[in-house]
């Protein structure tokens, strides 16, 4: 204790009386600006101390110290007990010289105790007021107190009258105010006027404010710059990598973890002025709850165990959460939906409609809901000590089939309210009017929309917890189990059906904001098409600053585009072509920004079935970079950054894992027959063919030509020639013809064989020189070989006949020991000329057609004459004829009368008189290619980079096979088509065959009219 009755240690209550231990705050002028309208018009109420205070508050016997918020400042109890005499308060009327108007309202005054000095006239105090001061004078001395506090007389400071009193109870509910802390040195007044210590004249004197409102602005002052916030969202926002998210077994689209948002608020470089503040508010928010043990009586409650006590109480939550539920519906049919269709807030004529787009089937929900509740309640209600909500349960979990609908529905309904508010201004008052009403819980309306999805995911939650404190002989442990299950199983389905729908919403959109470049079209609304990812990615700049590029990997192309705002609504222009997924490479290592089929070594990429590849050296300034490198004669290459290294992997194994996905439903199966590491560069594989019933394989390379036995997987070299380029095999006539640095050789087929040791049979016979190519085929019932030979001016054409038909069925003896030893194998059957150059030779039933700079030219081998394959009246031929440089490669006939004409940079079809036929379809190849192959019905086109795959009927491409130095070898009748690459990093070649799953070759079989006679048409345009 002090001398003055003090305790030590109760700065906070400098007037502390034993006798009188009710303290009050003051503060300069706190009971004006608290309230700029008290302040104009003083309140004249009344105070007693009976009514207004409650017994505890005359008399406390314990402690009552409310805690505030650190700008506000209360009345503070004190926890010392009431000793001395109680307070005696009477209640006199307002005098009239107190320059007030006057009024029956009465005002609390309080007597002076025995021993006190009398109440002294308030011209002692101050001596300039007025006698009869006006109301407004009133009020400016009111506030002049405070700043004249130097000027009371301590002497009699205890007889001074506070003015407008306010009564305790409404301080205590009176909100907060944020007072500065200069004020914390204010000491408090006790209601019985006891001897306070005079103030400091240069602390409240000063720090006081001349008027509320300067007062008032010195409340708010930021802990954070606001634009400081504004960048380390936007820094945030690029950071963060969005994907979709599993919880309560519902899936979230494009969302994010606390850890990953940890994360990068971590890895963010701090900046002056980001500083960490601590939360001001409450750390807990008070939940009403409703608890089982307060529900009944002690003794129930008592009578059961610890472990049904948590049962009970996790049914109790149950029941109570889905009353909750229920009553939610109601706030939105009551609230929402009724009044829309009622008042005129939306057009008649679409007032019901939106109704349904925002609200779609909520009454159903709250129809079965309604139901699982009544049931629930008269449960609880009927028994204090639920046994079993199982049975309930399992009756009524098998109607919630609407929230699969509505799930479906949602991403639309949100969608219409929030474009209906932006454009509608009654609308959106009507919103902001009922978000406001007490009903709604200070919950916007979409988070009401989101209840039935969030409301089906938290059963399994709630009921588990039921399930584990169930006893195992409970029926409750075999009904909730199977409950659990089938809600489990509603939930697989919302989250498919909304993400189907959520999914034909996205593309919509975007096909909407769409601003086409050219004939870009990515069939974005056909069925089953999927928006796997999407994000932002940076692109240098001339200027320095990159630039942002949108985009969006669908599940069969990749699109960049650029946003552009035109009329206020945002749109995406296309920034490069679309890349299907087939020409797809990424890859890591950094390169040009772009480049347009300039790219002389192919970064290391994702091939097919490949994986990204990351260079040896490291740059810190591109560390980010992804090359992104369309395949084919328009290809191009296009290098993005991403913000992270966490993005780009993003990128990376999304793009990889869609590719993997498209894999599975390929149309050709790769066979490898001759693995990476046989033969170097040095010696590529050039050509192959099969022979010996299939089961053996001879190929052509730069160093000669071997041999692989399929079965035994065993290489041997049969013979040793340079620049093989091509091979074939005559099996009926035991002969192999070889085309080496541009001659044409013929040996018999026992060369190939390794265990012949004569070496008479290995001697070759020189068939022609100068020779560009050779083919073999069948034409008016004639085995023949044709040889080209190309110059500038024209090309010799000129067809050989094997002698001795059928010898391989002759028995061998003598006679056939003498044609072995024969020089000539071949005879002249016919030789001429065509003033063109050729590039390929085809063998229909009775004549030759060739491909030349012409075109297609069909061959009369009887009368020598020549004529195009295409009708000279028919005027869609237009685009071919006058166009230079296009090579004639392949002709195949599909189906009963139409050939498709295969060129390096299209195809299309005609009929057997040369019209264009099949709806003048035109398939446009993605490369360049230099061969072809056919398989009913599919025509493959090979070039250096992929393999392009497409149906013959629709013209659509159906499968791209990537590679490096990509070569065809072989194809025939039977669907055996033989490929080779080389290895983009040591030259090693691979040879695989491609064929046709079993199970997909069956149906296709009954598709196709006659698979052996397809690969080389049989019938020309003038037969009938």
């Amino acid at each position: 204790m002090t001398n003055n009755g003090q305790r030590v240690g109760d700065s906070f209550y400098p007037n502390y009386s034993p006798q009188h231990p009710y303290q009050q705050l003051r503060h300069p002028a706190a009971d004006v600006s608290r309230n700029q309208a008290s302040m104009s018009v003083p309140s004249l109420g009344t105070f007693s101390f009976e009514s207004d205070l409650s017994t505890s508050q005359q008399f406390p016997q314990y402690s009552q110290r409310p805690e505030y918020p650190q700008q506000s400042q209360h009345l503070q109890y004190s926890s010392r007990p009431h000793n001395g005499p109680t307070p005696r308060i009477s209640v006199h009327p307002v005098q009239p010289h107190e320059g007030r108007p006057s009024t029956s309202t009465p005002r609390a005054v309080i007597v002076p105790g025995p021993g006190r000095r009398p109440q002294q006239p308030s011209s002692q105090y101050f001596p300039n007021m007025p006698q009869h001061p006006s109301v407004s004078q009133r009020s400016r001395l009111i506030i002049g107190t405070s700043t004249a506090a130097s000027n009371l007389n301590p002497n009699h400071s205890d007889d001074y009258i506070p003015p407008l009193r306010k009564s305790m109870e409404n301080l205590r509910n009176k909100t907060p105010l944020n007072y500065h802390s200069s004020y914390q040195s204010e000491r408090f007044r006790s209601l019985s006027y006891s001897e306070p210590s005079p103030p400091s004249a240069g602390s409240d004197a000063s720090s006081a404010p001349s008027s509320p409102s300067s007062y008032t602005g010195k409340q708010h002052i930021p802990i954070v710059y606001p634009a400081l916030l504004s960048k380390v969202a936007d820094a945030f926002r690029s950071r963060i990598i969005l994907s979709n998210r599993m919880k309560d077994n519902l899936e979230y689209k494009d969302c994010f973890d606390g850890r990953e948002a940890v994360s990068v608020r971590k890895n963010m470089k701090p900046t002056p002025g980001l500083r960490r503040s601590s939360s001001r508010g409450s750390l807990s928010d008070k939940k009403d709850r409703k608890l089982w043990i307060h529900t009944v009586l002690p003794e129930i409650a008592n009578s059961v165990s610890e472990t049904e006590k948590k049962r009970q109480e996790a049914i109790n939550e149950v029941i109570y959460t889905e009353n909750d539920f229920v009553h939610d519906l109601e706030y939105l049919k009551n609230c929402w939906m009724d009044p829309l269709l009622k008042e005129d807030i939306i057009p008649e004529d679409r007032r019901e409609e939106f109704v349904n787009n925002v609200f779609y089937n909520m009454l159903e929900i709250y129809k079965v809901n309604s139901k699982l509740n009544d049931a629930l309640q008269k449960r609880q209600n009927a028994y204090a000590i639920v046994e079993q909500i199982g049975d309930i349960f399992i009756e009524q979990v098998p109607k919630f089939d609407p929230f699969i609908q509505y799930g479906a529905h949602q991403l639309l309904g949100k969608y219409e309210f929030e474009r209906e508010k932006s454009s509608n201004p009654e609308f959106a008052k009507f919103v902001e009017k009922i978000e406001r009403l007490p009903e709604s819980r200070k919950l916007e309306l979409n988070g009401y929309l989101t209840k039935p999805t969030t409301r089906l995911g938290r059963y399994p939650l709630l009921l588990e917890v039921v399930l584990k404190h169930t006893p195992n002989d409970h029926p409750d442990k075999v009904n909730i189990p199977k409950v659990i299950k089938i809600i489990k199983e509603f939930l697989t389905n919302v989250n498919i059906e909304s993400g189907k729908s959520e999914n034909r919403f996205n593309l919509q959109q975007l096909n909407d904001q769409l601003m086409s470049r050219g004939n870009v079209d990515l069939k974005l609304t056909e069925e089953g098409r999927q928006l796997v990812f999407k994000g932002t990615l940076k692109k240098p700049t001339r200027a320095g600053e990159p630039s942002d590029l949108q985009v969006f990997l669908f599940d069969h192309a990749l699109l960049m585009v650029k946003n552009k705002i035109v009329n206020k609504a945002e749109h995406y222009k296309v920034y490069r072509k679309p890349i299907p997924l087939e020409l797809l490479s990424i890859s890591i290592t950094e390169g040009p920004s772009e480049n347009i089929r300039s790219i002389q070594k192919r970064p290391q990429s994702i091939l097919h079935g490949g994986k990204a590849q990351t260079s040896n050296h490291k740059n810190n300034n591109n560390q980010h970079a992804l090359t992104l490198c369309c395949l084919g004669k328009k290809g191009f290459a296009v290098t993005l950054y991403a913000t992270t290294i966490i993005g780009r992997k993003k990128w990376i194994e999304q793009i990889e894992k869609q590719k993997e996905l498209n894999e599975k439903g390929k149309i050709f199966e790769k066979t490898v027959l001759i693995e990476k590491g046989h033969f170097h560069d040095t010696h590529k594989i050039i050509c192959a063919v099969f022979f010996d019933n299939y089961q053996k394989l001879a190929f052509g390379t730069d160093s000669g030509v071997y041999v692989l036995d399929i079965n035994q997987k065993h290489v041997v070299q049969a013979l040793k020639i340079e620049k093989v380029s091509q091979i074939e095999i005559l099996e009926d006539y035991r002969l192999l013809f070889i085309l080496a640095d541009k001659s044409l050789y013929s040996y018999p087929i026992d060369v190939l064989d390794p265990g012949d040791t004569n070496s008479a049979s290995k001697r070759s016979k020189k068939i022609s020189a100068h020779a560009s190519f050779f083919k073999s085929g069948t034409c008016r019932g004639k085995t023949l070989i044709t040889v080209v030979k190309n110059s500038t001016l024209q090309s010799t054409i000129k067809t050989l006949e094997p002698l001795e038909q059928n010898v391989k069925h002759k028995i061998k003896g003598p006679t056939f020991k003498l044609l072995r030893g024969s020089s000539d194998v071949l005879k002249t059957y016919k030789e001429f000329c065509i003033p063109a150059e050729l590039t390929s030779v085809h063998y229909l039933k009775k004549n030759l057609c060739v491909g030349c700079t012409k075109g297609f030219e069909v061959v009369d081998l009887e009368t020598l004459k020549t004529q195009g394959l295409l009708h000279p009246e028919d005027t869609s031929h237009e685009f071919v004829l006058k166009r230079e440089n296009v090579k004639p490669i392949a002709i195949y006939r599909v189906g009963g009368s139409d050939f498709l004409l295969c060129y390096d940079e299209f195809a299309f079809f005609i009929n057997k008189e040369g019209w264009r036929s099949r709806d003048k379809m035109l398939i446009t190849w993605e490369g360049s290619p230099t061969s072809f192959a056919y398989h009913y019905p599919y025509v493959l086109a090979f070039e250096p980079s992929f393999i392009e795959i497409r149906h013959v009927e629709t013209g659509l491409l159906e499968q791209i096979i990537a590679g490096h130095n990509v070569r065809y070898l072989y194809s025939d009748s039977r669907g055996n088509i033989l490929v080779a690459t080389n290895d983009t990093t040591t030259g090693n070649s691979e040879v695989f065959a491609m064929k046709i799953p079993n199970e997909r070759r069956n149906s296709l079989i009954s598709e196709a009219p006659s698979i052996a006679t397809l690969a080389f048409p049989s019938e020309d345009r003038n037969e009938s």
